[in-house]
């Protein structure tokens, strides 16, 4: 086939035939695609070229998974170049141990904005981005996600914002657990864990001699 495919993402300055256009974007499934019409370049996606993400084996196609899986789903995921419709292959053949679909998104750095009836995840770096954006541009949730919806679609614009509030609150509650040393979610938490002794207080054991008395 006649490469009519440019991808805008990639470092790539020639454009992809078809088949190519599909294997090389195994693993990159959230990126940008142009289709040539003959006479200009036209918005076209990875889903419509008909990509499907084999999410538990690396990116590719697994005979074992195949045959006892063959479960699929279109799901929603929101990157820092745009948001994304993809086919997700689900990995069911055990290979690896059975794992939940919420397991295998985050075990691909997607955090999921339910963990269950998943239709919508988030890219770590995504998450990462909005958040030092916010400390450091003082950027709010709106005006993040109205500027990833527009890099999408400049002219009809979408909104996740509802989502993405729901899905932050849970990544920066997991954030701030892993920080003050949870290890679990499952270990008891009481009010005040996440609060900083002041290293200025007297405290035996810490900052005081064992005589101090």
């Amino acid at each position: 086939a006649a490469p009519a495919f440019k991808c805008q993402d990639c470092h790539h300055i020639g454009l992809y035939c078809h088949s190519c256009l599909l294997s090389e974007h195994q693993s990159r499934p959230f990126h940008n695609i142009l289709k040539w019409n003959g006479n200009v370049f036209q918005d076209t996606t990875l889903l419509d070229q008909g990509l499907v993400w084999h999410i538990g084996h690396g990116s590719s196609a697994s005979p074992t998974c195949e045959r006892h899986s063959g479960t699929s789903q279109t799901i929603t995921v929101v990157d820092i170049n745009g948001i994304h419709k993809v086919m997700v292959q689900w990995c069911g053949c055990g290979e690896h141990g059975l794992r939940t679909h919420m397991e295998q998104l985050l075990e691909n750095e997607l955090f999921p904005a339910t963990p269950q009836r998943i239709r919508t995840a988030f890219t770590f770096r995504a998450m990462k981005n909005f958040h030092i954006l916010h400390l450091q541009g003082k950027m709010n949730a709106w005006e993040w996600c109205a500027s990833i919806t527009r890099l999408t679609n400049n002219v009809l614009p979408g909104n996740f914002y509802a989502v993405f509030l729901r899905a932050h609150r849970q990544w920066a509650l997991l954030k701030c657990l892993r920080r003050s040393g949870f290890i679990s979610t499952t270990v008891p938490r009481n009010n005040g864990i996440f609060r900083v002794k002041c290293p200025a207080c007297p405290q035996p054991g810490i900052n005081l001699p064992a005589d101090w008395e």
